[in-house]
């Protein structure tokens, strides 16, 4: 399968000259191969959710993928990819930890827990297991809770106290060294806020950094959750990005990469897709910034330019 019926053309040419030699016979309207014993090789596309319906009741013994399927068009966050998405291992007890929380209640909340690579480690992708370097200072987040339904953007309506309850019941055991959340629930209005709620049940934050789009081209923001989720500019060559995910983290999979331009704000997110999970990252990587990188040096001019 490929996303069109033309980027299939090379592989379907290949293919023949390899199964031409076995019997296997050509369907060019069945897009298939067919040997003589009733074995079939079809080629197939799948390019939105809704090609998913022409395959209902089907039965394969295996299915083969031959493109990044992970690339998003438009997207906000262009340089994701499978590199970003890693098999579950066991955090080292000395990396320092954090979670990061964007409220809601009507809306889903969003809480991410993040460990902090202290040194360059071994880690394998979970799309094909290659082996790549976690970088020093390089963002994991090994675990997530999403509140919702299940139904798009549509939250579970838990109060403050409840929500305090599960973050602290799934963190428990855990040395989590601060805990960083959207300004918002840090507001009193006639009563105690959310945040000294949430404090109260025994889950503290501290107001995070909202700043979505940096002014002068200050690197902040949605810039730099964008900086992470990229190669390392700095890194070797088998070195991973400076943001990746567990596996397990299926939201954060399912609703970041997929997030657009506001399109009356190029440089901004869409804040009509189901962005909360974003907002919380972006609260995480604000909350360890990258440090900017040193200019290069002056170069001298050439003998020939001096001497001109």
């Amino acid at each position: 399968m490929r996303r069109t019926r033309v980027a299939l053309e090379p592989t379907i040419a290949r293919a023949r000259v390899i199964y031409g030699a076995e019997w296997a016979k050509w369907a060019e309207a069945k897009s298939a191969f067919v040997w003589p014993s009733g074995a079939a090789l079809a080629f197939r596309h799948l390019d939105r959710d809704a090609d998913v319906q022409a395959y209902q009741g089907h039965a394969y013994s295996r299915v083969c993928v031959e493109g990044d399927w992970s690339i998003v068009e438009g997207a906000f966050f262009d340089k994701w990819s499978g590199r970003n998405i890693l098999a579950p291992f066991q955090i080292p007890p000395f990396w320092s930890r954090f979670r990061s929380f964007d409220w809601g209640y009507a809306a889903p909340f969003s809480v991410g827990w993040w460990a902090v690579v202290s040194d360059k480690t071994a880690a394998r992708l979970d799309l094909g297991g290659e082996e790549i370097v976690l970088p020093r200072g390089a963002l994991v987040r090994y675990r997530e809770w999403y509140g919702s339904t299940g139904r798009p953007d549509e939250g579970l309506r838990l109060e403050a106290e409840a929500v305090a309850a599960g973050i602290a019941e799934r963190e428990a055991g855990e040395a989590i060294v601060y805990g960083v959340a959207d300004p918002s629930i840090f507001r009193q209005d006639g009563g105690p806020s959310i945040g000294e709620r949430m404090r109260r049940a025994g889950v503290a934050f501290r107001p995070a950094d909202n700043t979505r789009v940096g002014k002068a081209g200050a690197l902040s923001g949605w810039d730099q959750l964008r900086a992470r989720i990229g190669p390392n500019p700095n890194g070797e060559s088998e070195e991973g990005p400076m943001l990746a995910v567990f596996a397990t983290c299926r939201d954060f999979i399912r609703t970041v990469p997929a997030l657009q331009h506001d399109p009356a704000r190029p440089e901004d997110l869409d804040t009509a897709a189901e962005d909360h999970v974003a907002d919380e990252a972006r609260y995480a990587c604000l909350s360890r910034p990258l440090p900017a990188r040193r200019p290069p040096a002056p170069t001298r001019p050439d003998d020939a330019w001096t001497r001109a």
